[in-house]
């Protein structure tokens, strides 16, 4: 495990990583920011960031950037679909394949690919 020191370089580490991002960001929708201002657009960016949201519908290159955006594209994946192999099918012995994953993270990250789905089914499995 990680102690506060460490998680801080980490973080760090990454920090241009989240101030480009934000830019982009602000400059993609900069129409719509000017209705509430600048400060309020990095504040809820970097909250979303620390909520671990900010990988929602985001490229497979985003998500991929940082440690944080893979554990909070893990995390909110998880989230939404724990259920789906306990409860989904008509028996409770279904199964989430890999190609189920596929198409359950395109609804939440696009082109994360096989590669990320396989990882994604193998952490997975370890949990259930």
């Amino acid at each position: 495990m990680f102690g506060l020191g460490s998680y801080l370089r980490l973080t760090l580490e990454h920090v241009l990583t989240y101030m480009e991002d934000a830019v982009s960001q602000l400059l993609e929708n900069r129409e719509d920011i000017s209705q509430y201002g600048i400060a309020r657009f990095f504040t809820e960016y970097f909250n979303s960031v620390r909520q671990g949201t900010h990988i929602l519908f985001r490229e497979f290159s985003f998500v991929q950037a940082t440690p944080h955006n893979r554990a909070s594209f893990l995390r909110t994946f998880w989230r939404c679909f724990r259920t789906v192999g306990k409860n989904g099918g008509k028996s409770s012995n279904a199964k989430i394949t890999i190609q189920h994953c596929t198409i359950l993270s395109s609804y939440s990250c696009t082109a994360l690919g096989i590669l990320g789905i396989t990882e994604l089914a193998r952490v997975q499995n370890k949990l259930m």
